[in-house]
This record gives C-alpha cells, sequence and structure tokens, in this order.
C-alpha cells in the first residue's frame, strides 16, 4: 500500500472589498513572504486607489524590481533542467 502524508498546509490569501490601508500593507507582506509577487502588485494596485499613501508608490516599485530579477533567473533555470535531463540518462 502506498504512504501518503495526513496533513497538508495551505495558504490562502485573498482581498476583501475594502480594507484601511494597514490591513492593505499587512496582505502585501504576506504575499511577498510566500514568494507571490504578481498578487503583492495587484494589491497595490487595489490599496493606490484606495488610499493614495506615497508607500503604497515604493512597494508597486520594489515589487516590479523584484520581478524583473526574478524573470532574468528563468533561462537559467530553463538551462538547469535541460542539462539535468541530459546528464540523468547516464546516471
Amino acid at each position: 500500500m502506498r504512504k501518503s502524508p495526513g496533513w497538508a498546509e495551505v495558504t490562502y490569501l485573498r482581498r476583501a472589498a475594502r480594507f484601511q490601508a494597514r490591513e492593505y500593507l499587512l496582505l502585501i507582506v504576506f504575499a511577498l513572504l510566500e514568494g507571490q509577487y504578481g498578487f503583492a502588485l495587484e494589491i497595490v494596485e487595489a490599496a493606490s486607489e484606495f488610499a493614495g499613501v506615497a508607500l503604497f508608490r515604493d512597494c508597486r516599485t520594489e515589487i516590479l524590481r523584484e520581478l524583473k530579477a526574478e524573470k532574468r533567473k528563468v533561462p537559467m533555470i530553463y538551462l538547469k533542467q535541460k542539462i539535468d535531463k541530459l546528464f540523468s540518462r547516464f546516471a
């Protein structure tokens, strides 16, 4: 009989209709901790419409910078996968 885990870790982040600036910032922090940069950017956009705080503009700039850095990693990850696949035939 195959073993399977009896537990699962689930993180569910959602955006309600209206938050105050503090709740938006907390949701952005949790999204960034989970590596969900696209979701964090979506929250920043919603928050900047609701509360025009300059901190949200700074958050948006940093999230976009992080997304650009992640985009540069994609070719290297793809190359590593291909190399691993190539050498796995010899193992």
